[in-house]
């Protein structure tokens, strides 16, 4: 007859269950994780294609002279014009990306590199409603006023290089 070692038995049972959990549990949270990573992506994509237009017509708006498709108020705007500077300001309040902000602890979800561009998308954001807002101050000459309209220039288009990166990384496969 045959001894079975009931103990060794259970163990092995209780191994082969735990094993079972472990993978039913590993991939519930790959399924959870996907469908996370679709929902937020289809999220920001919404945000940054709204940010992308916006940085667009700021652009227009601020075309240097020698810019082709110069029709925007750069080419008449001056250091006194106080409107014309308000309306920068105004369009770059118009700016932003709130559902990478709001989902910032849930970027994880993403690769590295689309996490690190989203990232880098907000901080351009960021720097570039600064430099609207710069458009505000009392400037001594228009010398300054060039300088501000130049760095702006410069900003919006990091902001608008990093938005198209960002928007290409997410888009659905």
């Amino acid at each position: 007859m045959c001894d079975i070692d009931w103990g060794a038995l259970g163990t092995w049972a209780a191994v082969v269950v735990a094993l079972a959990i472990a993978v039913e549990d590993k991939i519930f949270r790959r399924v959870r994780l996907r469908s996370e990573r679709v929902a937020l992506a289809a999220l920001i994509r919404a945000d940054l294609s709204l940010a992308l237009f916006h940085l667009n017509e700021l652009a227009r708006e601020t075309a240097a002279d020698e810019h082709p498709h110069a029709h925007g108020i750069a080419d008449s705007i001056t250091f006194e014009d106080e409107q014309a500077r308000a309306d920068i300001v105004r369009r770059g309040e118009l700016i932003d990306v709130p559902a990478i902000r709001a989902g910032a602890d849930r970027l994880y979800v993403f690769d590295a590199d689309v996490s690190k561009s989203l990232a880098e998308v907000v901080t351009a954001i960021r720097a570039l409603k600064i430099g609207c807002e710069i458009m505000t101050a009392p400037v001594p000459e228009h010398a300054v006023f060039l300088g501000f309209m130049d760095a702006l220039r410069a900003t919006l288009g990091d902001a608008r290089r990093k938005v198209s990166s960002a928007l290409q990384r997410l888009a659905p496969n």
